[in-house]
């Protein structure tokens, strides 16, 4: 005998209990970018005081944070971190998915820059061949068997090795190249990579270059961090807070943050416009990357023998929660992100995927290069390195064959 109250029951009368453990079911992203937005319930539970912790510990049962919640910027976006490292990498065959890898061929010397260009299937990689090579992954994106592909379009214009690339948000079309020449140059990719601008302000050697709110931020070898505007055609920050030259710069919307020959790594206030801190380390800082997008407040540099440091941000104040060696005897030369983690890539050719929490937990290698794998960089699914053996290769899972 039909029961009319049982019939008549929904979704929403249901305790928080049980509607807790049907979310842990639900992709992550879909809880805060759809069902949130469904009724006022679920928008009350998934925004409850506690809810994403206990979801955590609910759902990620293998992985263990608490050394790590006090430095959390955003807790769904870690459940969204540690959600792509089980399906990806830890239960990858359950899932039926497979890494697979693409050469771009073109390059005839070391490659020490790649970028991916944001929502689009278009990557740019510079070389001591003095060019950049503009490169189509739509393909690849659309799970073609192609196992190489050669460039799109060529860059030439440098005397010198391309060292950096970036583009604004705001105007993700114009790359930006910086070289050795000690200039930069602006192409237009919608005009098939068209030499808008010469930039030639800097004295020496560029080492490294963030396009940030419309303004060019590099790092050069004379020991000077540079802001430029390229809408009043001038510098507009110039600030000598390094001893040797400078190899790394992060830019965040309060700070631009420096690591240099000098082992120091300095956290320029841009607002003050003047140093906020100074940290010292044990190494040259390499390379550096910023975790705000895993949901962790870190700061992470790679630096000589492997070694590793992790310093928590907050309020501008800086402190070393970690130091150790990712490898023993081959400098830290790239650091990134792909599919919830922390991307380590080395001179030994290596490329390595650990946890993005401060346990270090090696989830994969790959030692796809045989020589130093200077360039790294991740976006749309996609990871893009580059090696000194010439070789350029971008990574993706997709669903097996």
């Amino acid at each position: 005998m039909n029961d009319p109250l049982i019939e008549s029951l929904t979704l929403l009368d249901l305790p928080s209990e049980i509607l807790m453990e049907i979310f842990s079911y639900v992709n992550v992203k879909n809880l805060f970018h759809s069902v949130i937005l469904t009724c006022k319930v679920f928008h009350d539970i998934l925004t409850a005081h506690g809810f994403w912790e206990t979801f955590f510990a609910s759902k990620f049962k293998n992985h263990n944070i608490r050394a790590d919640l006090e430095y959390i910027v955003d807790l769904r976006d870690v459940c969204c971190t540690y959600e792509d490292i089980d399906k990806h990498w830890n239960y990858r065959e359950q899932n039926k998915l497979e890494l697979k890898k693409l050469k771009l061929v073109g390059h005839y010397a070391s490659i020490d820059a790649a970028y991916i260009l944001p929502n689009q299937n278009i990557c740019v990689t510079g070389s001591r061949d003095r060019s950049a090579l503009v490169w189509n992954l739509s393909s690849f994106m659309e799970d073609n068997s192609t196992e190489e592909i050669t460039s799109l379009e060529v860059l030439h214009g440098h005397q010198g090795w391309v060292w950096a690339i970036d583009s604004d948000k705001n105007n993700a079309n114009k790359v930006v190249t910086a070289s050795w020449d000690k200039s930069l140059k602006v192409w237009d990719l919608d005009t098939n990579g068209t030499l808008v601008d010469t930039l030639d302000y800097h004295p020496s050697a560029i080492l490294d270059l963030c396009c940030h709110d419309n303004v060019y931020t590099t790092a050069c070898y004379d020991k000077i961090v540079r802001v430029y505007d390229p809408r009043s055609n001038g510098i507009v920050v110039k600030s000598r807070h390094h001893k040797r030259p400078v190899i790394c710069i992060k830019v965040t919307d309060k700070h631009i943050i420096s690591g240099s020959e000098d082992n120091t790594v300095v956290i320029f206030d841009i607002c003050a416009g003047k140093v906020e801190s100074r940290i010292k380390i044990d190494s040259p800082a390499f390379c550096m990357n910023l975790a705000f997008q895993q949901g962790f407040k870190y700061l992470r540099v790679g630096g000589k023998e492997g070694s590793y440091y992790v310093y928590s941000m907050d309020d501008g104040h800086y402190t070393l929660l970690e130091s150790s060696q990712l490898w023993q005897s081959y400098k830290v030369t790239a650091l990134s992100s792909f599919q919830g983690t922390l991307v380590a890539c080395s001179q030994s050719g290596a490329v390595r995927m650990y946890t993005p929490d401060r346990s270090n937990q090696l989830l994969e290698t790959f030692n796809i290069h045989n020589g130093d794998v200077a360039a790294a960089h991740s976006r749309n699914n996609i990871l893009l390195t580059g090696s000194s053996d010439t070789s350029v290769y971008a990574w993706k899972f997709s669903a097996l064959s």
